[in-house]
């Protein structure tokens, strides 16, 4: 696939990664070794036939970088890549305090040092003069990252503007996959993670070991697994379904509350596991909210109202049901308040909030992390709402 190698450490790779997702929200296509390699594959073979079929390769200055072995022969790769074509083909990127390598020294370079947002709207404006935007990509190589803050906030503004370039294509009746979501985790997640598989690593020679305390740690993990897995798959269905149903314009917000369900979820299992290894310095930036869904008082707290109303969603016909929590002081909640025993049609309160914020989030946190049973639904013509 053409388009731009992202060259640098592994040991920048958050920096990366967040670098990475914003030039893909912003429609330029990227190589990406951590997106492209698989378990198998040659990692020089891969590497380095993805320079030669990268148009540009974006090189990220660090100290880290420039004492890397594998940076300093995808440099030297790509200045022979430039020689042969006779145009420039390394961007520089100066993303800590180094001396560049003597091949690029006099060449300009877009400097994150002294601010990203600035670097990022500068390398975006050269990349869009030399023309980076013009390279076309099967829609099946088509990427939609995630990027989050504090682990579970998603940056809706950059997920709705890549969803739209994303549009036209989906209008036209493809469909995304689940390996074309790319959650960017943040480092506390990261970090919380890695503490989890090193507890399960050493856990047989823990003071406090059992077998049923390493059941749960190993429970823990296939529960992250899941959910990981769930999310991507999730993301995915709600891309496609949402163009079906021609309510795209609330994309964005869907994705942020099915990926603050889900993204809490976790970041509350794998709190557990710090709390019980106790450590200290890794806590998440915000407190998760153990599970958030089932009762009305984590509810409210965790949907940001002031009080909860259950509800079923289902169709007559087919028995089919989704039990979803709503606002209380919301159409919906008033309503069931003063008449509990009716059922009403869905059409009749379908307003954008209570499906997009409430019913399809919590439909699909349902289907794809706690039961694959809850069904899946974006035709509701013939569906009812009642009180649980």
């Amino acid at each position: 696939m053409p388009g731009l190698f992202l060259s640098h450490s592994s040991k920048d790779k958050s920096m990366i990664l967040g670098l990475a997702a914003d030039l893909v929200n912003n429609g330029f296509p990227v190589w990406l070794d951590s997106w492209e390699i698989e378990l198998g594959d040659s990692l020089f073979a891969r590497v380095f036939d993805g320079i030669d079929r990268s148009t540009f390769v974006l090189l990220a200055l660090s100290s880290n970088s420039m004492s890397s072995p594998w940076v300093a022969r995808e440099l030297k790769a790509a200045i022979a890549k430039e020689r042969k074509l006779g145009r420039k083909v390394v961007l520089p990127l100066k993303i800590a305090d180094c001396a560049p390598p003597r091949a690029i020294a006099d060449r300009l370079y877009a400097d994150f040092t002294t601010g990203y947002r600035a670097a990022l709207d500068t390398l975006l404006a050269s990349l869009r003069s030399i023309g980076a935007l013009e390279i076309q990509v099967p829609f099946e190589r088509e990427l939609l990252p995630l990027k989050l803050t504090k682990g579970i906030y998603l940056d809706e503004v950059s997920a709705q503007k890549r969803f739209e370039q994303l549009l036209p294509a989906l209008r036209q009746g493809a469909s995304l996959t689940a390996g074309q979501i790319l959650p960017v985790p943040t480092r506390e997640y990261q970090a919380l993670r890695a503490l989890l598989l090193s507890t399960l690593d050493t856990f047989a020679e823990h003071p406090s070991y059992s077998p049923r305390l390493e059941f749960w740690l190993n429970q823990t993990f296939e529960v992250i697994k899941r959910g990981e897995d769930g999310l991507r798959a999730g993301i995915a269905e709600l891309a496609n379904g949402i163009v079906r149903v021609n309510d795209w314009a609330f994309f964005s917000e869907a994705a942020h509350w099915l990926i603050r369900i889900l993204m809490n979820e976790l970041l509350a299992r794998l709190n557990a596991v710090r709390l019980f290894v106790g450590e200290e310095t890794l806590g998440p930036s915000v407190e998760p909210i153990a599970d958030a869904l089932t009762s009305s008082a984590t509810a409210a707290r965790f949907l940001e109202v002031e009080d909860v109303f259950p509800c079923d969603v289902f169709n007559d016909s087919s028995g089919d049901y989704i039990r979803v929590w709503v606002d209380s002081a919301g159409e919906v909640g008033r309503w069931f308040e003063r008449a509990p025993q009716l059922h009403r049609s869905m059409r009749e309160f379908a307003t954008p909030r209570l499906m997009y914020k409430f019913v399809i989030p919590q439909m699909l946190a349902s289907h794809f992390f706690f039961s694959e049973s809850t069904p899946v639904v974006w035709d509701f013509s013939e569906w009812r709402i009642g009180a649980a």
